[in-house]
């Protein structure tokens, strides 16, 4: 695609989002199985599911190399379609086998400029991913055997290659607690990354213990590729991960705490030997230094309540993390937390839900101290919590204002406005979701110039479920870039992302 501005293509993209006046859903689309009948001691059944999408991107303005300027604002498109067959045993046992396939067209073929301007947003990175401006692939997304909890006494076993998203071992029935779960608890850490085209899964197992009242989940994988990539069949050598939880569903914590809320403790073990370059607010010879294994273990927790009052209910969300460990030669000490409350009323109009939060994730103060301060994210779907992906968790600190709205029965439109600083001027400005292939760390990382102000980004979503099996979804998001962002792109520091989006499943 040639270089352009935000001009023909882009504003009929964005005119059409608004117009649509349709939001993202609150969570990927699910599968339902389908039965085809009964085979042997058994049921056959099949599954299916998938999108297409149209993102329109006009990014930050680069700076002209050798007098040739780079595309920042083109429209791509893509989509994936999973299909799967299964087979439900009589006495709890379901082997499973699931493709994918994806899809990218029309990507900018020359939208990235040099360091530290980098790739000029979403389209750019699916280029330099694969190196082709349309491309299709098929691989395999799930393949296990798993046990139903539900006929082996609560105990649930999955062996194979599956999906995996922390914070849901336990998704609420009540509607409020649910949409928190979904839309600010789940993916923080771990992720299947379904928004991006090639997705992950995890080669490994996982068992789970579980009643009405808690569950207990652990699991050991190696991560797959995907993400970025069309094809991510195979496994990432050197990244291994381990994760165990323990879940409360609500009512089980005694008394109040336990009433309309529900709560999770977790600890992650991420080990990563691939050997590369790890970045990081160091020189260039320090990080060269710096070379050995990434072993990083991550404690944390989460909890979520409502409060019943008046014409609606109060919301409270807490999250919080710790990680200690090894970045390298580097000890790994480093925070992340997120304090959200809001009042939802649940009667009348519309239906308003208006909600704050704020959220920090640490950066790294002194390059020298033998210490790594950055928050490392793991391995998350970034979506859920940077819709505009420019930023995530790491080194930030993100002050947020949304109101979710409910129209009618199917339609969800939410608005929502994010002031973004740099924990630490000292760090760098870091945008990503882990790692995704065996040879880039998956943090792209640009420098701070010793700012602290990165951007506010105003976004607005709607989503509309057309049918039970089809949702139509719309965004718009517009980065106002603060002086982190002006240090980076001094001929232009704004920048917009839309997107429509249609789900669907069986």
């Amino acid at each position: 695609m040639q270089p352009e501005s935000l001009g023909s293509r882009a504003l009929l993209a964005c005119a059409a989002v608004i117009c649509v006046c349709g939001s993202v859903p609150s969570a990927r689309a699910e599968s339902s199985e389908v039965s085809l009948g009964t085979f042997g001691p058994g049921t056959v059944f099949i599954t299916g599911d998938g999108y297409v999408a149209a993102p329109a991107e006009q990014w930050y303005t680069p700076t002209p190399s050798h007098g040739v300027q780079t595309a920042n604002a083109y429209i791509f498109e893509q989509g994936v379609v999973r299909l799967g067959v299964g087979y439900h045993s009589d006495i709890g046992v379901t082997a499973y086998v699931q493709a994918i396939g994806t899809t990218l067209l029309n990507l900018p073929t020359n939208a990235k400029a040099p360091y530290p301007q980098g790739e000029s947003g979403l389209g750019a990175t699916y280029f330099a991913a694969n190196n082709q401006r349309d491309g299709a692939a098929v691989f395999l997304r799930q393949a296990y055997i798993a046990l139903d909890p539900a006929k082996f006494g609560g105990f649930g076993f999955v062996g194979g290659r599956y999906e995996f998203n922390d914070g849901t071992e336990i998704i609420p029935d009540d509607p409020g607690l649910r949409w928190l779960v979904e839309n600010r608890i789940q993916q923080r850490l771990i992720g299947s990354r379904y928004v991006l085209v090639g997705g992950r899964s995890l080669d490994g197992a996982k068992a789970s213990y579980g009643n009405s009242d808690y569950n207990v989940t652990a699991l050991y994988a190696i991560p797959t590729e995907g993400a970025y990539l069309l094809n991510g069949n195979d496994q990432i050598n050197g990244v291994n991960l381990g994760y165990v939880s323990l879940s409360a569903a609500p009512g089980a914590l005694p008394g109040a705490l336990g009433q309309d809320a529900l709560g999770r403790l977790f600890a992650i073990q991420y080990d990563d030997t691939r050997g590369l370059l790890l970045p990081g607010n160091q020189s260039l010879a320090q990080r060269e230094a710096n070379n050995g294994p990434v072993r990083i273990t991550t404690i944390g927790g989460d909890y979520v309540k409502e409060f019943k009052t008046g014409p609606g209910e109060f919301d409270a969300l807490l999250w919080g993390a710790y990680q200690f460990g090894q970045w390298g030669a580097l000890a790994q000490r480093a925070y992340s937390y997120s304090v959200e409350g809001g009042y939802h009323w649940t009667s009348g109009p519309w239906q308003p839900w208006l909600r704050v939060g704020y959220t920090v994730g640490s950066g790294d103060k002194n390059p020298n101290n033998g210490t790594h301060g950055t928050f490392f994210q793991v391995l998350p779907t970034p979506w859920y919590f940077a819709n505009f992906a420019f930023y995530d968790m790491e080194n930030i600190e993100d002050a947020m204002v949304e109101l979710l709205t409910f129209p009618t029965e199917t339609l969800q439109w939410r608005v929502d406005l994010h002031a973004l600083w740099l924990n630490s001027s000292r760090d760098l400005w870091y945008a990503g979701g882990g790692a995704w292939n065996d040879t880039l760390f998956g943090y792209q990382p640009r420098p701070s110039y010793g700012q602290s102000y990165l951007a506010t980004v105003l976004q607005t979503f709607v989503s509309w479920h057309v049918s039970p099996h089809v949702t139509l979804s719309a965004y718009v998001g517009h980065s106002f870039g603060g002086d982190v962002v002006a240090a980076n792109y001094p001929l232009g520091k704004e920048a917009n992302f839309a997107f429509l989006m249609a789900m669907w499943h069986l």
